[in-house]
């Protein structure tokens, strides 16, 4: 792994001496407590685990900073009260599509099949959800709507081998959702005693003279201390201007100044895991110097999470001998719907190509859009009567704030065209390729869009005519939000952390985004979420086993 600032010393063997003794011990230790790692830990105190999470700062990490979407299928109560038979094989189905054989059949089938009770565990925490079904597509959808289709279930080719069905479930309640999904889970761990230790950053795994995991050292700011209440008002305060940081990336580093500021008062303590040590700290969006080395592409990208998503756990990971795949994926999001009548446009490359079916979730098509052949770049071509018809999807009944701001922007630094090699000329663009595709694009419009190999809806076919209008939706024009997917590689039966030989490092686990999960190839809104409480729940389940501390021998 590369050296960053989230890099952590070589891991040794440890025996606790009288002159070194344990500072605490807990039967699971959960690193991290974001999504994954209250799932974690809410499913390791039901079975009896005596839990202690670490998590350096406040918690919450980018699940609490979402849309808090759950993609959850199968038959959920809100899909049939919608109206939607959804089954597990049916889910299975379109996700096969998606994620594109990341992990193996049996660990996906599993991951549908157990959808249902797994939305039914955040509910029992106090997570509360609704049937209300958005009847139009959208990045995400407004308040009064809580079930939509958060993916590309209802277009083609998805639809050759799955019926579609809406499986984001959005939590009840006002603005961004993940509040709404985090804080009750939280709350009922807390509830259920699970030991909750912020401010305190993990520097080490410790393991035993046989290689398997025995606990962790870490740097804790002692509880109470001003520098534990200072070190979490920056948090507080980081929080709740989140979106200047997102609009002004230098914020970022005054943060982290202050936090590193607060960590020098920082106490070394080693912590012994009876049954077993769970790695849930993010992803690695926000160490640019892991970025520059495994997707140097994305940098010009909008770093979406929290400052835990520094690589920080894979590298503890890598560090006791962990494997990792999948570091150069990352989800680039280029979102045109919101409005309705981006769609109908046309998207196309630098060479004049049209990209890919323009009804896309946003990041498919920001897959698309990065691909080899389109290098990061992408022109939306729509005609000034779009132009004038997506004024209407900014109105409050069908965006959020962020959804209009982002098509104010693109309306408004769109360039006019009296002609197709006017346009060319503008963008750079070839114009006798650029005019062979909207002469092609026209025909299928005119055919109500009847033979078109991207398979876009016939509602959104529409006829371009001068003048028109190009808008650069590259990724070095307007920075699209960007996150990490790879992670360190885990058993998939269990959750256990795997060396580069394939054996498992006994007792070390990983989850979330801090491993290879179900959403590391391909997106969808909730995906990650989803995989987050399932790969949790895996991990607890596993390392507080009876099995797994007989295999310690503890």
């Amino acid at each position: 792994m590369p050296s960053s600032e989230a890099t952590s010393p070589e891991h040794t063997s440890f025996q606790p001496t009288p002159s070194q003794p344990w500072d605490d011990e807990a039967d699971v230790i959960v690193v991290g407590f974001g999504g994954a790692g209250v799932s974690a830990a809410l499913e390791a105190a039901d079975n009896g685990a005596d839990t202690l999470v670490l998590e350096r700062y406040a918690g919450g990490g980018a699940t609490r900073m979402s849309g808090g979407v759950f993609y959850g299928g199968g038959g959920t109560p809100y899909q049939k009260e919608a109206g939607f038979d959804d089954t597990p094989e049916n889910m299975f189905n379109y996700l096969t599509q998606e994620t594109r054989g990341v992990v193996k059949d049996e660990t996906l089938r599993k991951f549908c099949d157990e959808s249902p009770d797994n939305l039914q565990f955040l509910e029992d925490n106090g997570v509360v959800f609704g049937p209300n079904f958005c009847t139009f597509k959208t990045s995400y959808p407004i308040d009064k709507y809580n079930l939509y289709y958060s993916g590309n279930e209802s277009f083609l080719p998805y639809t050759q081998t799955s019926e579609p069905a809406p499986r984001g479930h959005k939590p009840i309640g006002k603005g961004m959702g993940g509040r709404d999904f985090y804080d009750p889970l939280r709350s009922a761990a807390v509830q259920k005693g699970v030991r909750i230790r912020c401010q305190s950053k993990v520097t080490r795994i410790l393991t035993g003279e046989d290689g398997n995991t025995i606990g962790v050292e870490a740097a804790v700011i002692p509880e109470d201390s001003f520098w534990a209440r200072f070190h979490n008002f920056v948090g507080a305060f980081e929080y709740n201007t989140r979106y200047v940081t997102l609009g002004f990336p230098p914020f970022r580093y005054i943060a982290l100044f202050l936090y590193a500021l607060a960590e020098r008062f920082a106490v070394p303590k080693r912590i012994r895991a009876k049954s077993g040590v769970i790695l849930s700290s993010g992803g690695f969006i926000y160490n640019r110097e892991m970025l520059k080395e495994h997707a140097p592409r994305y940098l010009a990208g909008i770093p979406l999470g929290s400052q835990g998503d520094d690589g920080s756990g894979i590298q503890l990971g890598c560090n006791a001998g962990g494997a990792t795949d999948m570091m150069g994926n990352v989800s680039f999001w280029r979102f045109i719907n919101p409005p309705d009548a981006f769609p109908k446009g046309i998207l196309v490359n630098r060479k004049g190509k049209r990209i890919c079916n323009e009804q896309y979730y946003g990041a498919k098509a920001g897959e698309f859009m990065c691909n080899e052949e389109n290098a990061t770049q992408g022109i939306l071509i729509i005609d000034t009567k779009l132009w004038r018809q997506a004024h209407r999807g900014l109105l409050p009944d069908r965006a959020k704030w962020f959804q209009s701001m982002l098509t104010t922007l693109f309306l408004y630094t769109g360039k006019r065209a009296g002609s197709v090699e006017q346009l060319g000329k503008r963008f750079g663009i070839p114009a006798d390729t650029l005019i062979e595709t909207i002469e092609e694009y026209n025909a299928l419009a005119r055919n109500n869009g009847e033979g078109d190999p991207m398979g876009k809806m016939p509602a959104f076919f529409h006829e371009l005519k001068p003048p028109f209008v190009g808008i650069n939706i590259s990724l070095d024009a307007f920075a699209g939000a960007t996150l990490t997917l790879g992670g360190l590689v885990v058993n998939e039966e269990t959750g256990e952390v795997k060396r580069e030989d394939g054996s498992e490092i006994h007792g070390l686990y990983a989850a979330g985004r801090t491993a290879v999960g179900v959403s590391s190839s391909g997106y969808v809104s909730g995906l990650s979420i989803a995989d987050c409480v399932f790969s949790g729940r895996r991990a607890a389940n596993h390392a507080s086993s009876k099995r797994l501390v007989e295999t310690l021998g503890q």
